[in-house]
């Protein structure tokens, strides 16, 4: 079933564009619209009827019509755009289960998100509910609780959501989180279409430091990209001024911290430049003197490839503190300080998307493994 959802999306939602798919639509269209049936072929065409489904089926089943409409195309044009596409579509399927599975009052607490395959984690009661159609407002009292902003709401399947809520005696049987308004600040500023997203994020049950990771490194986490793992941080950090704002660290540890991630930036610049070719005597000599200088160090970096073509990787190395582990959403249950919950559920977010793009370039780069050492 869920196979059949994901083949569902890639038909009507996910698209990708590869330029095979440009010499594919040529090729439709020299064969079917040249020589004596092309009016015949034209009108099926318009009417996408029963006759180009069987069209579409005797292309997807292979043969002579499957070959033609591939003449010239690469075996491994695309790969890459495909497998993205794939990736997006199992995504999409699988955020609308993720959604039901927020608005069932009665679920399990845990489940795996697959994509990418990081747990999420419910505090026991919470759920959400579906409380008008779109094309309706939102009735009291859960529009007085969006106004003051003690809950999240989201469109889906032409409802109104509301999350999240817990069961409480009154007209609607239930109640806003209590102390949930932090978490609301901090989504203030996303799209309506990136709350579930934004959810999601706060629901993450997040490595702590000492947390051992299935792959045995601390750092690790299985990101479940065919079976492959992935090296990918799933400790939820924040800024290491933050850190000290909100008491975790001293000030002396905050500088040891700052002057830890100004020495890894040093030594990022020094192998940069030591890597450059003595062929590329300008961009050397450009690169040292702004040896020390992040910000122009970085523009030379971005710059190198155009007017040298020298291509360089250099990202800044931060100062981060990490989380001890567990859910944004399990912070606020347990009364932590309104500001942190807020500023977390800020970084979750921010985290949870860059993975989430890690994830799908991997994607990207894993559909061409099937080619590594003669494999097709």
């Amino acid at each position: 079933m869920r196979l059949l959802l994901i083949a569902e999306e890639l038909e009507e939602q996910v698209a990708w564009h590869a330029p095979m798919r440009f010499q594919v639509a040529a090729n439709l269209a020299r064969d079917l619209l040249t020589g004596p049936p092309a009016d015949q072929n034209e009108q099926m065409l318009y009417q996408q009827g029963q006759e180009w489904e069987r069209h579409l089926v005797d292309l997807r089943d292979g043969g002579k019509a499957r070959d033609r409409a591939r003449a010239g195309v690469p075996e491994k044009g695309g790969l890459g755009r495909g497998a993205t596409a794939v990736w997006r579509a199992e995504r999409r399927v699988e955020t609308q289960d993720f959604t039901d599975w927020l608005i069932e009052p009665h679920h399990q607490l845990e489940r795996k998100i697959r994509p990418p395959g990081w747990p999420v984690r419910l505090p026991a009661h919470w759920h959400g509910r579906s409380v008008a159609a779109q094309t309706a407002p939102v009735p009291d009292p859960y529009a007085d609780w969006l106004t003051e902003g003690r809950v999240l709401a989201f469109p889906y399947q032409e409802q109104h959501v509301v999350w999240p809520l817990v069961p409480a005696p009154g007209i609607a049987g239930c109640a806003p989180v209590p102390e949930f308004e932090p978490v609301v600040r901090a989504a203030s500023t996303i799209r309506a279409d990136r709350i579930v997203a934004f959810i999601e994020a706060i629901l993450i049950d997040w490595h702590g430091e000492d947390d051992p990771a299935e792959t045995g490194d601390d750092l690790s986490w299985p990101s479940e990209i065919g079976g492959e793992h992935s090296e990918v941080d799933m400790r939820l950090r924040l800024p290491i001024d933050k850190a000290h704002e909100y008491g975790f660290i001293d000030l002396e540890e905050k500088r040891r911290a700052m002057d830890d991630a100004r020495a890894a930036t040093l030594r990022s610049m020094t192998e940069i430049i030591d890597s450059i070719p003595s062929s590329e005597p300008e961009v050397r000599r450009a690169l040292q003197e702004a040896y020390g200088d992040s910000r122009q160090f970085g523009r030379i970096a971005q710059k190198a490839r155009t007017y040298w073509g020298v291509r360089i990787r250099f990202t800044v190395t931060r100062a981060w503190w990490h989380w001890p582990g567990g859910s944004v959403a399990g912070a606020a249950a347990a009364g932590r300080r309104p500001d942190l919950v807020e500023c977390l559920a800020g970084w979750a977010f921010r985290q949870s998307s860059l993975i989430l793009e890690f994830v799908m370039q991997r994607a990207w780069d894993d559909a061409f493994d099937r080619y590594k050492d003669g494999r097709v």
